[in-house]
């Protein structure tokens, strides 16, 4: 198979990211949605976008479940990767805010970048 190198533009990077990974990156996803949510709730009201985020990113672990039925414990990995991910999200914040703690308002991450992730392995 010969590829059309000049169709792809110079600083393209192709990265493969494991199954787990994606999971953790939507866990996390998921858990910074619900603190943005009870943060807006607790000051004057959850947005609407908010709320559809959280609901596609629940849909989101539950389609990750059904595809990784019985391949590994799901929880397991959801559990680890996705404290992982939240400490990376947190170290990274936390060093662009110069080590001010961030805000929950501060967390902009979306399903938008968790859809972006892609996967072709289940190998822990």
């Amino acid at each position: 198979m010969q590829h059309n190198h000049a169709a792809i533009p110079a600083f393209f990077v192709e990265v493969e990211i494991s199954l787990p990974a994606v999971i953790g990156e939507t866990v996390a996803a998921a858990a910074i949605t619900i603190a943005v949510a009870l943060d807006e709730r607790r000051n004057g009201g959850l947005r609407p976008e908010t709320r559809q985020r959280g609901g596609d990113l629940v849909a989101a672990l539950f389609n990750l479940h059904q595809k990784c039925a019985g391949d590994f414990d799901f929880d397991a990995v959801a559990r680890e990767y996705g404290k992982r991910a939240l400490h990376t999200r947190y170290t990274q914040l936390k060093r662009k805010l110069n080590g001010s703690c961030p805000r929950a308002c501060d967390y902009k991450f979306g399903t938008s970048q968790v859809s972006d992730f892609g996967s072709t392995g289940r190998s822990i």
